[in-house]
């Protein structure tokens, strides 16, 4: 059980990505990879669907410039292994009989990512059916994000970020779906398939879901191995060491949830579609509504934040460009010049180790600046020791 709790709310602002950034992004846009080509006004959103893979993340938290819509959190998860009917995999597909059954606060702690995802089909098959192109396009990105929220293992039981039986797990979560999968993103590489028309969107749903959680023990063993491996106790962040004895126990279970997620979105993307009546919407094959488009010049927050003593800033980029990413104290003194040059278009990370600045605790701002200094973006790092 996650959110709704007074401590574990200001977690899961830090927790509930999915796969990070980095994650969301390989899921979304390389799920065009299995569409028919009747479908090619969705095929020519592929950058667009990586680009926006984790607006739901962000409008759930309130970053990156979106309104905070706190009640989305329980779309991105759900604790599956709370009900007993997860060990027969018989649990009921109908929410409003799971909320008779255990109450709508139980149901609520635990997540509703299967009900979130009917919803998202749902509304996606409207979209289509009246051409709605803005909707079509915001409600499909969302739908990816929720369904590689489903491949995640962490992401479908109680034990999401450690458990009291294995010290020093705690903060598995974050480097094993963000720490890890930047490391080793290169390595996930999606495999062209075929789509299926899926008749029970939410059976569906739960049935990946499943699938995930019967992962987990295998995570929290792979951890603990790789703890033991490199001598790391689990305090501070995941020294390089770690996260390559973690990928080298879990790299091959991670592609195939990653293959399996992207097939999935999919086949629900193809089955909007085809409820909806297989409309052509070649006539406009491109994001027109500038609310909807992703920031061309964007400063995303730090992850972890708050940090100590290391933490990964990440930037998007329209073209590639000459930048300059300063970290500065709130007095306007500059601390230190993270970056001071070209990088290519997309989506681009550093790594800050606030260990070489000896940085006291305390508050400092992030700056993205472009070359002319013509555009800038900021956002709130927190140190603490």
């Amino acid at each position: 059980m996650k959110i709704l709790r007074s401590s574990a709310a200001i977690v899961m602002l830090f927790l509930a990505g999915g796969w990070g950034a980095t994650g969301h992004r390989v899921i979304n846009g390389e799920s065009v990879r299995h569409l028919p080509p009747d479908m090619a006004a969705f095929i020519s959103q592929k950058a667009w669907l990586s680009d926006s893979a984790s607006v739901a993340d962000w409008r759930r938290s309130g970053s990156n410039g979106y309104l905070a819509v706190p009640s989305d959190g329980p779309k991105h998860y759900i604790d599956v292994d709370d009900y007993p009917e997860h060990a027969t995999r018989s649990l009921t597909t109908d929410l409003s009989a799971l909320i008779a059954q255990y109450g709508s606060y139980r149901v609520t702690q635990n997540g509703t990512l299967p009900w979130a995802i009917g919803d998202a089909v749902d509304t996606l098959t409207a979209a289509l059916r009246r051409r709605d192109l803005r909707k079509v396009w915001s409600t499909a990105s969302d739908l990816g994000h929720y369904v590689g929220d489903g491949h995640n293992p962490l992401h479908c039981t109680v034990d999401y970020n450690g458990r009291a039986s294995l010290p020093g797990s705690y903060g598995l979560h974050s480097r094993y779906e963000t720490s890890m999968v930047n490391r080793y993103s290169s390595s996930l590489t999606i495999e062209p398939d075929s789509v299926s028309y899926v008749p029970d969107v939410v059976a569906f749903a739960l049935g990946f879901v499943y699938d995930s959680q019967t992962l987990v023990d295998t995570l929290y063993a792979s951890d603990l191995a790789a703890r033991i491996a490199t001598g790391w106790n689990g305090s501070g962040s995941a020294p390089a060491a770690y996260l390559d004895a973690l990928w080298q126990r879990t790299g091959s279970i991670t592609r195939d949830r990653f293959q399996k997620g992207s097939v999935a979105f999919s086949s629900l993307l193809y089955t909007a579609w085809v409820d909806a009546g297989r409309p052509d919407l070649s006539a406009v094959t491109s994001v027109e509504d500038r609310e909807l488009q992703p920031a061309s010049f964007r400063l995303l927050d730090p992850y972890p934040n708050p940090f100590n003593p290391s933490t990964t800033v990440s930037f998007v980029l329209d073209r590639p460009t000459s930048i300059r990413l300063d970290l500065i104290g709130l007095d306007g003194r500059l601390v230190a010049t993270l970056a001071d040059g070209a990088f290519p278009s997309g989506l681009n990370h550093l790594v800050f180790d606030a260990s070489r600045q000896r940085m006291a605790s305390g508050l400092y701002l992030v700056r993205l600046s472009d070359a002319g200094r013509d555009r800038a973006d900021v956002r709130k790092l927190l140190l603490l020791h």
